[in-house]
């Protein structure tokens, strides 16, 4: 599931330039590179959870499973508590891709807080202006 996060995240981020406070080019140059940067490594670490799919032979099954899991979700944020439909089953035969995906992207997290944090000030400037979203 995260590494559609993490994609979604990066395509997120380049659609909310539009709707942004300042202009890209109005931003100071620490906060561009800063965003360069952290594009490129959203990218490595989605790269990283599809080699991750890929070393597994339920790789693909898992990932419909992961979208089947992100649809119910989507589906039960307009839905009342009561009325919210239950997550799919996971299939057997991915739970060791399970167990490797969550456990990397764990790992990955972490990753992303210490990039985040590399330059907080840079970091401020791109979230106050809306141009990452947390």
């Amino acid at each position: 599931m995260r590494h559609f996060l993490l994609l979604s995240l990066a395509i997120s981020t380049l659609a909310v330039f539009a709707a942004a406070g300042k202009k890209l080019e109005d931003l100071s140059p620490a906060a561009r590179e800063f965003l360069k940067k952290r594009e490129n490594f959203m990218a490595s670490l989605a790269a990283e959870l599809q080699q991750l799919l890929n070393r597994y032979p339920a790789g693909k099954e898992y990932a419909e499973y992961i979208k089947q899991v992100e649809a119910v979700n989507d589906k039960n944020k307009s839905l009342p508590i009561r009325s919210r439909l239950p997550p799919p089953r996971r299939p057997e035969s991915t739970i060791e891709v399970d167990r490797a995906y969550r456990k990397l992207g764990g790992e990955q997290k972490t990753k992303i807080d210490n990039f985040n944090g590399s330059n907080p000030t840079a970091f401020n400037e791109l979230f106050d202006n809306g141009f990452i979203q947390k």
